[in-house]
């Protein structure tokens, strides 16, 4: 009966450090989700995405209805940087490609652009409610400085806001605990600037310069 006793006053104990472990998850989640909530509605935007494993970036520069977004592929020495640039309004837009050897463009075109304007993105939000349990129980949180901003690094499993690596030591968000942004996910390191985009930053460059298709 003693032995009994004290089996059920372990798993209690258990149960209750899991309880507080997945509130503990959940209340940051709910807390990042809130404060980045505003930088997801924005219209005036500039976003950076460094991907260190491929050494590209993609940018994207958002006024209003109005964009431009574009992948620079960087090259070792002795190799050209290749370029491609998305206009558009939200109905049509305008591509540039820059291959190093030779520059191409495509105009008035309609449907999905490649590449396409980035947003921002609030991972913890419009899923499930058995999803965003299964994700605050399996996660892990800690603190940590990065790039000098002092962030949760949060080891995500399960968001489905994410695309995944098949290693999971590249699992690793760190999100900034002041806005909620996300800086950097695996490989992938974010920059972001609101209300900073112009006309000029806007501006299709010379069209003489490259032969329309």
């Amino acid at each position: 009966m003693k032995l009994m006793k004290r089996i059920l006053i372990v798993i209690a104990v258990i149960l209750l450090i899991v309880g507080i472990w997945i509130l503990r998850n959940v209340m940051i989640f709910k807390k990042l989700e809130s404060k980045v909530k505003p930088y997801t509605e924005a219209t005036n935007y500039y976003i950076k995405l460094y991907m260190r494993d491929s050494n590209q970036t993609y940018e994207t520069y958002q006024k209003e209805n109005r964009y431009v977004s574009q992948i620079r592929m960087l090259a070792p020495n002795g190799v050209k940087e290749r370029k491609y640039m998305n206009f558009g309004d939200g109905e049509t837009f305008n591509t540039y490609i820059d291959t190093g050897e030779k520059k191409v463009a495509t105009l008035n075109t309609s449907g999905v652009s490649v590449p396409s304007p980035m947003s921002v993105v609030n991972v913890f939000e419009g899923m499930p409610a058995w999803e965003y349990l299964k994700m605050a129980t399996f996660s892990t949180i800690a603190t940590e400085d990065w790039n000098g901003k002092d962030c949760y690094k949060i080891m995500l499993r399960y968001s489905p806001n994410l695309l995944y690596d098949e290693n999971p030591e590249l699992w690793y968000g760190y999100f900034e605990k002041e806005t909620g942004l996300l800086l950097k996910f695996g490989m992938n390191e974010y920059e972001y600037q609101f209300n900073v985009v112009t006309d000029n930053d806007l501006k299709e460059p010379n069209i003489e310069n490259y032969e329309v298709q």
